[in-house]
């Protein structure tokens, strides 16, 4: 029951209807953003989809050689830095996974999405790579 509600940033948890409700409401200007606690994004929310091997840039550094050992961002190894393509994926819900419990709400409040990777590479003596 939980899967097919999205939790906020204040714990509630709102199902597909509160959505639409909210969305159809009368508002000044626009209709305000809902912020999603990203925890449960990530772990039981749509987020669960996204892998590290989305994001060419993981691939990249990977299959990198020249790279002496030491902590790296993955953001300036980018060309682009935080910018660059290599750092972002996208998820289409309307297509990913059809038959879990929260398809509906998911495809209906996060429908096309795409997200940025952050994080640190550590490049050992031996050139060994951990991804932080």
């Amino acid at each position: 029951m939980s899967r097919n509600r999205v939790k906020l940033t204040n714990g509630d948890r709102w199902t597909a209807q509160q959505f639409l409700d909210h969305y159809f409401k009368p508002a000044a200007p626009s209709t305000p953003a809902v912020a999603v606690d990203m925890p449960w994004y990530m772990s039981d929310g749509p987020g669960r989809y996204y892998h590290p091997g989305m994001f060419p840039i993981i691939e990249n550094t990977i299959n990198r050689r020249d790279l002496a050992p030491g902590r790296y961002d993955l953001w300036k190894l980018a060309p682009l830095k935080e910018r660059d393509p290599s750092v972002k994926a996208g998820i289409t819900h309307y297509l990913t996974d059809p038959g879990s419990s929260d398809y509906k709400t998911r495809a209906l409040v996060f429908g096309d999405e795409s997200a940025r990777i952050s994080g640190h590479v550590v490049v050992n003596p031996d050139g060994t790579k951990r991804f932080e």
